[in-house]
């Protein structure tokens, strides 16, 4: 299984924690996710492969600290558009919470419905790789104080309960 990460500090946790699984740095963001997963795409034998997205993010309502499996992926500058439409939103998982990717850091939001917020996943999934779930960390209620001090004091604990979600994707 490969794990993708976008941040230094993100593939620093991942390789302590989740030993026995590569971890690759996307980078954060559209650019570097695109250069990431062309690139990955090259691979031989890339099509056997489970791809799983593990990262921290925002949420407008989820307690901070929580672990959640991601239903479904939206780019949020299209969250506006009245139809199904592959360029916006993409299935991950029948259970879990929608995680919308933003080019920036979401402070406010008038989206009720409790979810996620990163600035990777959707292009992640936009590519045609076997990515088979994302599993995001809660660190923020819409708040970069909070998104740093989450990282910085995240718990074992925290990414015990990672690593047993990843095997609901092997």
């Amino acid at each position: 299984m490969i794990i993708l990460v976008a941040t230094d500090d993100e593939l620093r946790l991942a390789s302590k924690h989740l030993a026995g699984h590569e971890i690759v740095k996307t980078g954060v963001g559209a650019g570097n996710v695109i250069r990431c997963c062309s690139k990955l795409l090259q691979r031989p034998g890339i099509e056997k492969e489970k791809i799983v997205n593990v990262g921290f993010c925002g949420s407008n309502s989820l307690t901070i600290g929580s672990i959640i499996k991601v239903s479904k992926t939206w780019r949020l500058m299209d969250n506006v558009v009245e139809f199904e439409d592959w360029r916006n939103g993409y299935e991950l998982s029948p259970e879990g919470y929608p995680c919308y990717t933003s080019n920036s850091f979401v402070l406010q939001t008038d989206i009720v419905e409790p979810c996620a917020f990163d600035m990777e996943l959707n292009y992640m999934a936009a590519f045609e790789m076997p990515l088979v779930g994302s599993i995001k960390i809660v660190s923020d209620n819409l708040c970069l104080d909070k998104y740093e001090h989450s990282i910085r004091h995240s718990e074992d604990e925290t990414w015990d309960e990672v690593k047993r979600m990843l095997t609901e994707f092997e």
